[in-house]
């Protein structure tokens, strides 16, 4: 289910982030799509479940930076969805939400730097929607 929505996020944010001149980030959105995809699929399907795919997006994800370099702040889209492929990898909504919460404050960062207003107040919901998802997850544990 939190793949989904963020898939559908990270759809809307590639043209968004071009439109503002955020390169980085929308490469990292644009990559982040098929990461999504293939994440979806692993335990469903043969091919997406290899844990090749977590390296192969850690590649990709650290590569957007070299090829969009503006400059040293091209990397906080970069680094923030490396922490976020671990979190998209791993089979522990918890952890996932903890992970994802801290590759989007980067994300946090950069759209502060590049001015992106809807990057900052779109990444501060998904952090939001992660707090949320923890607490009731703990709630429900708690009977």
């Amino acid at each position: 289910h939190i793949l989904i929505l963020k898939l559908i996020s990270d759809i809307a944010n590639v043209p968004q982030q071009l439109m503002v001149g955020g390169n980085t980030a929308a490469a990292t959105n644009g990559i982040a799509v098929l990461r999504e995809i293939v994440f979806y699929n692993k335990g469903r399907k043969k091919w997406a479940s290899t844990i090749l795919w977590l390296f192969v997006f850690i590649i990709l994800m650290m590569g957007s930076a070299v090829l969009t370099w503006q400059n040293y702040f091209s990397l906080l889209p970069s680094v923030g969805s490396v922490i976020a492929v671990v979190g998209y990898y791993v089979n522990n909504p918890n952890l996932t939400r903890l992970l994802t919460s801290i590759g989007t404050l980067f994300y946090v960062a950069y759209a502060l730097v590049i001015g992106n207003v809807g990057s900052f107040i779109s990444s501060l919901i998904c952090i939001i929607s992660a707090i949320i998802g923890f607490f009731r997850n703990v709630k429900k544990k708690q009977g």
